[in-house]
C-alpha cells in the first residue's frame, strides 16, 4: 500500500488526490512499498462538522448551508477516495429539478457504500434523502412564488413559512447524514479526527443569510419596504 510522499497518508495507487492533505498525487508516490503504517504517526483528518455547526449555519445561512454542505462533503469524498468527482457541479446540479434527485442518490449512495465497506451500520436511507430534498425545492420555489407573486403582509408571510420549513427539513437531513458521517471518517485506522476549519464560504453565506433574514421580516412588518 503506497504512501502520500506530502503527509504519509496512505492511499491507493489509482488515486489522483490525496485523502489527508488533498493534494495532488505524483506518479512516484506509488512507490515506498519497504514502508508500513506503523513507520508513520496518526494523521489528522479535518473532515467532522459538528451537529452544532450544521444547526447554526443552516439557520443563520436561511438554509442556503444545505447547498455547501454537499459541495464540503463532494470534496470530502474525492480527495480521501481519489475518485473522481466535481463537488461545484454536482452541488448546483441539485438545484435543477429531476436532475438534482439524480445527484442526490449518487451522493448518499457513495457514503453508504463507504460505510459499508469499512463494516459498518448506514441508518440513511436512500430513498428518503431524495424524496427530502425534492421536498426542500418545491418549498423553495414555492417561498419565491409567493414572495413576488403578490407585494402583501400575507404571501411575504407564506413566504417566510414555506422557507422556513424548508430549512427545518434541510437540517434535520444533514443531521442525520452528518452524524453518519462523523462515525465513518472517526473508525478509520491511524486517524486523529478533528473540525473542518470555517472557511471563507461559510462566513459570506452567513451574511448572505442574515440580510435574506432582514428583508424577509421586514417585509412581513413594514408596509413601507414592501413598497419599494
Amino acid at each position: 500500500m503506497p504512501f502520500c510522499p506530502y503527509c504519509s497518508h496512505q492511499v491507493e495507487s489509482n488515486h489522483v488526490f490525496c485523502g489527508g492533505c488533498g493534494k495532488a498525487l505524483p506518479a512516484e508516490s506509488s512507490s515506498h512499498p519497504e514502508e508500513t503504517p506503523a513507520d508513520h504517526p496518526p494523521r489528522t483528518l479535518p473532515y467532522r462538522i459538528s451537529p452544532t455547526r450544521i444547526l447554526v449555519m443552516s439557520l443563520l445561512s436561511y438554509g442556503i448551508y444545505l447547498f455547501y454542505w454537499f459541495f464540503l462533503t463532494w470534496q470530502q469524498y474525492r480527495n480521501y477516495t481519489g475518485n473522481m468527482t466535481f463537488p461545484m457541479w454536482h452541488t448546483l446540479s441539485i438545484l435543477v429539478p429531476v436532475y438534482g434527485q439524480y445527484r442526490t442518490h449518487a451522493h448518499i449512495r457513495c457514503i453508504n457504500e463507504l460505510m459499508f465497506e469499512a463494516g459498518l451500520d448506514c441508518s440513511i436511507k436512500i430513498g428518503w434523502a431524495v424524496a427530502l430534498v425534492a421536498v426542500i425545492q418545491t418549498l423553495g420555489y414555492a417561498s419565491l412564488f409567493f414572495n413576488y407573486v403578490e407585494v402583501s403582509p400575507m404571501s411575504a408571510l407564506i413566504s417566510a413559512l414555506l422557507a422556513v420549513a424548508s430549512i427545518a427539513i434541510g437540517l434535520g437531513l444533514l443531521l442525520h447524514v452528518q452524524q453518519n458521517l462523523n462515525r465513518y471518517w472517526a473508525s478509520l485506522d491511524d486517524v486523529t479526527l478533528v473540525d473542518l476549519n470555517v472557511g471563507s464560504g461559510e462566513v459570506i453565506l452567513a451574511v448572505i443569510g442574515v440580510i435574506t433574514w432582514i428583508i424577509a421580516i421586514a417585509s412581513i412588518v413594514s408596509p413601507a419596504f414592501r413598497a419599494l
